[in-house]
């Protein structure tokens, strides 16, 4: 791990300076891992050379659904970016180090293992760590702080014996905890100093809500109460409040919140806020002009963030910043969307402003928007909210809500009910209409106003509906045209199940063990262990899954060219989809359901989540021509990302299969 970059790969991704730059990331978190991402993705003729120190033993993972790991005991499933894609990268990866000293002057850092690196640009992404509240006995045996994985292993060992827990904190770590105590079917009690659950997202009776649903799983909740000790009894801990009964448990788990980690900041002379957190302004530079700072240990003119949303848009402007892109942070609303317990819980926009506001509250759904000046800016929500990307739309772009459509959300909790059916007219102006040509909804209006009123007209403009059609339906609903649509001679029902049957495949593919050799020759077995025993037979296997890789490329031709208008475009797409699904399903045929190594492992992982991206993209093609209309609009949005994906994800498969072919017959 400790190995340095191979200049090698560094050659392959096409850098041409000839004096590396280098930038060393202190942290390997969830937003120095989207920094180092995003900055080797768009440098601009830059040769960056990347050390990441990080006193964790894991690559960076998602802290924010740690409870995953007790659903599958896998800690690589959280994990932000493959282990090899840092070395694939050429980034000199540090895990179990820490960096211990900053010199300013001569830009060197000094890690706990006495090594030092100079630097050019140092990036301080230190996050942040779990707040310790004044209560006697917290460092007691069986008290847990519920923050990394170390963390969760350790309570995962503790749990096995246990069969009553607390969790002190009532905040969005404290809920992911609750659901990691109900996966080990341990009987949990949230403890929370505030009158109503996640304080720092809700108020009172969206809080009240949320806590009829939590405790509809038989979880207990003790709201306004604080513990004051813990203590070791026979069988266990007692945990003593400032007011009422105490409460006896196997287990406690510490979620009462986050403090930025600024003490490294401090000691180097870097300013930070006497509140806690590195300054910088909107470039993300600190008092020294070659020190940045990211996530959660930034005070960003007064703010501490604590979410990784408004992390990872600090990443990316860093990045672009770094690589000579004109790019600056502004200041983030906090808007939460999650899933805990299974319940969705949204806090978009500005929800805690003083205002107007209005409420929707019935049947165990709760929604509340929040305005200022006829305009919506922001809202909270319990349950499913199928307007709420509407809603987050009209909060990003300031769009005024009318009286009657206010009447309509109070009385049905719905701003557009008679819109259900329509999706054009629905959708926000940044939509793209037309994934093939990237034609957005504002393009479309913009013409349409300046006279082209007809589908006739906006095709010749921009293209929209001139390659596979399946944005007639949203031209025809913008000009008034009739809504009947010719139907196609291809069943879409077949490109559904292709689509699906691929990312069964791609599932299947990731999570089955490898097939076992035949352990001796007279087993029948050996007939079968072959294929990826023998030579031959593996080249035969390999060259005919490239053949059908190639056929299905020259398929997609027909949605890219766009002089190549022979036969009916449904029909190239439907052989794409079948190809790529019989690609997927043999090739188990050639691997025997292994993912290799090293470059190897990154072929196979890069060949299926390409796949598996396709897949996902042509079901959403196929559902949506299938005239759903309940799924319609979020297929639409969601069509064009799924698209890019599958191209992006492309690009490195040619040259991966060339290193995996001279591996082979070199070797």
């Amino acid at each position: 791990m400790n190995e340095p970059p191979n200049p090698t790969l560094f050659a392959i991704m096409g850098s041409t300076s000839a004096a590396p730059r280098h930038v060393v990331v202190v942290g390997n978190g969830m937003v120095s891992a989207r920094f180092c991402d995003r900055l080797l993705q768009c440098q601009n003729g830059i040769n960056w050379k990347v050390t990441i120190i990080g006193d964790e033993a894991f690559p960076a993972y998602d802290r924010v659904h740690l409870s995953v790991f007790f659903e599958r005991d896998n800690f690589e499933s959280l994990l932000m970016l493959p282990s090899e894609w840092y070395r694939l990268k050429g980034i000199d990866l540090r895990v179990s180090e820490r960096v211990d000293h900053i010199d300013l002057e001569t830009k060197h850092v000094t890690t706990s293992n006495g090594d030092r690196f100079h630097y050019d640009d140092l990036v301080l992404a230190t996050g942040s760590e779990p707040y310790a509240p004044p209560i006697r006995g917290i460092d007691t045996p069986g008290v847990f702080f519920y923050r990394t994985l170390n963390d969760l292993k350790n309570i995962q060992e503790y749990g096995r014996d246990a069969k009553c827990a607390a969790i002190i904190g009532g905040g969005l770590l404290g809920l992911e905890a609750a659901q990691a105590l109900l996966h080990m079917n341990i009987e949990t009690h949230i403890l929370e100093i505030a009158d109503f659950l996640l304080p720092k997202q809700l108020n009172r009776e969206a809080g009240e809500v949320l806590l009829a649903k939590i405790e509809s799983l038989g979880i207990h909740a003790h709201l306004q109460t604080r513990t004051t000790s813990i203590q070791p009894i026979q069988n266990g801990l007692r945990l003593i409040p400032q007011a009422g009964d105490p409460l006896d448990v196997d287990m406690v788990i510490i979620s009462a919140g986050v403090r930025p980690r600024d003490r490294l900041a401090k000691k180097s002379g870097i300013a930070c806020s006497p509140g806690g957190g590195i300054l910088v302004d909107e470039t993300l530079r600190t008092s020294n002009p070659s020190v940045y700072a990211i996530g959660d240990c930034v005070n960003f003119r007064g703010h501490l963030y604590g979410l990784v949303a408004p992390g990872y848009r600090m990443a990316a402007a860093l990045a672009a910043s770094l690589n000579g892109e004109p790019a600056v942070f502004i200041h983030s609303n906090e808007s939460t969307r999650l899933k805990l317990l299974g319940v969705e819980v949204s806090n978009i926009g500005h929800s805690r402003q003083p205002g107007e506001c209005c409420v929707y509250h019935r049947d165990g759904v709760y929604r509340e928007c929040f305005f200022a000046e006829g305009s919506v800016i922001g809202a909270i929500s319990i349950g499913p909210w199928p307007e709420e990307p509407k809603v987050l739309s009209y909060i990003e772009n300031g769009l005024p809500i009318g009286i009657e459509e206010i009447d309509s959300f109070v009385q049905d909790g719905m701003f557009w009910p008679e819109q259900t059916g329509s999706i054009f007219f629905s959708l926000p102006d940044a939509a793209t209409i037309c994934t093939c040509m990237s034609v957005r909804k504002s393009t479309l209006c913009e013409l349409y106003e300046s006279g082209r009123r007809s589908v006739a007209q906006l095709a010749c403009e921009t293209g929209a509906s001139t390659v596979c059609g399946s944005c007639l339906p949203l031209l025809k609903e913008l000009t008034g045209e009739s809504l009947s649509i010719p139907q196609s001679h291809i069943p879409q029902s077949l490109l559904v199940f292709s689509s699906f049957a691929a990312v069964f495949a791609s599932v299947i593919l990731f999570t089955l063990s490898p097939l076992p050799f035949a352990e001796s020759v007279e087993s029948a077995w050996r007939k079968i262990d072959v294929f990826w025993r023998n030579g031959l037979i593996k080249q035969i296997s390999g060259y005919t899954l490239l053949t059908l890789s190639l056929i299905a490329l020259l398929f997609s031709l027909r949605k890219r060219v766009t002089w190549l208008k022979w036969g009916e475009y449904s029909w190239w797409r439907m052989v794409h989809a079948v190809i790529g699904m019989t690609t997927l399903l043999a090739l188990p045929i050639h691997t025997g359901f292994r993912l290799g190594a090293n470059m190897n492992e990154a072929l196979m992982i890069s060949f299926i989540l390409l796949c598996a991206a396709g897949a996902f993209a042509g079901a959403a093609t196929g559902i949506e021509a299938l005239n759903r209309p309940l799924l319609r609009r979020f297929l639409i949005t969601a069509k064009p990302y799924l698209t890019y994906l599958h191209i992006a994800l492309f690009w490195p498969i040619p040259i991966l299969i060339a290193f995996h072919i001279l591996a082979v017959y070199y070797y």
